[in-house]
């Protein structure tokens, strides 16, 4: 951590009526390097800012969840989290999932959206997971990239044939 950016962090969160899960979060980080050499030509500010919004809620049991994301991204740089496929993308961002399990909890069916709405780029990931023995999942899904061929979803794609749709 070292070499990253000095940074400040708040969150809060609430539960609604048992079951409604809402928070928000702030990040504020420093280069105190670069604070007091800013130029022009530079493309990272020393002071960037990060807020979000979000819910979770679950039905039946927990069977049925939802959860829905506002993110606003003010860095420039440190874009890589760990085990992310994708980095962050700068600006305002759009996050969603649902995810439907089965009576017996051995199927379960998901959809993930992300949006990057600076860059017009937007991934859709519909899949299943099936539990077949204990402790052996089986995952299939098809990521499906939509948007801008310069969004940060077709740039950054993992796939080294750049296809917007896989399996």
């Amino acid at each position: 951590h070292e070499a990253l950016h000095y940074r400040s962090f708040g969150s809060v969160s609430f539960t609604l009526f048992d079951r409604l899960e809402v928070y928000t979060e702030g990040l504020c980080g420093i280069d105190l390097e670069a604070l007091g050499n800013e130029s022009e030509s530079s493309t990272d500010n020393p002071v960037d800012m990060g807020v979000n919004g979000g819910f979770y809620i679950d039905f039946f049991s927990s069977r049925l969840e939802i959860n829905g994301e506002y993110f606003y991204n003010g860095e420039e740089s440190e874009l890589e989290v760990k085990g992310a496929i994708y980095p962050l993308f700068h600006g305002h961002n759009i996050a969603g999932n649902i995810s439907f399990k089965n009576s017996n909890d051995k199927l379960r069916f998901f959809t993930q959206y992300k949006c990057n709405l600076e860059s017009n780029s937007h991934l859709l990931i519909p899949g299943i997971t099936l539990d077949i023995l204990p402790h052996f999942r089986v995952l299939l899904s098809v990521p499906v990239v939509l948007g801008s061929r310069d969004g940060g979803y077709y740039t950054e794609n993992p796939d080294t044939e750049q296809r917007p749709v896989s399996f």
